[in-house]
């Protein structure tokens, strides 16, 4: 569960797409609604990033063989949702190559310390599609580690991060979610200007215990001036 610390109050005195993206499979068959036209009798809808298809749906006033309704096309590929299907931590150590372990450098993790963070951090939908990366990386010769390794490692987060859904959670996102709970609470208080969009688009794939960390450091960072803060408590989190 959510731990809601008081957000700056003691102290203060108080992206990426703004649609959210879930994947979804009608049980009755109905076609599904494109931007700006709706869909017929056609097969279940997925949502994607750039907006809404309708598999097999018709068009307005089409048939049920048309494509997506007008304004509908074009979605883009189909993006991960949130929930997943339940991968174990074990797969980090069972399956997910060791190989960067011998890194000279400490700051590229190997993939089972990445793999198994992601339980701490990242919702399951997230997670699952890391490790789906993760699984990819073979062993890295030690005299490789600062060029293979860092780009398999930053390849595979930057991927779950660009083919993640825009998260749901009013934890996150909506008036009530942290991003603009900072926003607001910094305004009052007129100590800079806080990162919304960057809040946004880094805290997406957060589970609730992510956020509790985020949430956490904002909290023990009182004194930093606004305009700092994502960055300072997103790299805090996000350092492995």
């Amino acid at each position: 569960m959510l731990t809601r610390l008081p957000l700056l109050a003691l102290t203060l005195g108080c992206a990426l797409a703004s649609v959210a993206c879930v994947t979804t499979v009608s049980d009755d068959g109905a076609g599904g609604a494109g931007n700006n036209g709706q869909g017929g009798d056609g097969a279940g809808t997925t949502s994607s990033q750039g907006g809404s298809t309708s598999d097999g749906g018709a068009g307005q006033g089409g048939s049920a063989q048309g494509g997506a309704g007008e304004g509908g096309a074009g979605g883009g590929a189909e993006c991960v949702g949130h929930e997943g299907t339940g991968v174990l931590e074990a797969t980090c150590t069972d399956d997910v190559s060791g190989g960067l372990a011998e890194c000279a450098d400490e700051s590229i993790p190997p993939p089972r310390l990445i793999c198994a963070r992601g339980f701490e951090l990242f919702s399951e939908g997230a997670r699952e599609n890391l490790i789906t990366c993760l699984l990819d990386i073979g062993a890295i010769p030690a005299d490789n580690c600062g060029t293979d390794g860092e780009t398999a490692v930053e390849t595979c987060i930057t991927a779950m991060y660009d083919e993640s859904c825009v998260t749901e959670n009013t934890d996150i996102v909506g008036e009530t979610g942290i991003c603009a709970e900072l926003t607001a609470a910094c305004t009052e208080a007129n100590l800079g200007t806080f990162d919304t969009a960057n809040c946004l688009a880094d805290l997406n794939v957060f589970s609730e215990d992510g956020l509790n960390e985020y949430i956490t450091c904002t909290n023990d960072n009182t004194d930093l001036d606004c305009a700092e803060l994502h960055d300072t408590c997103f790299t805090e989190v996000f350092t492995y």
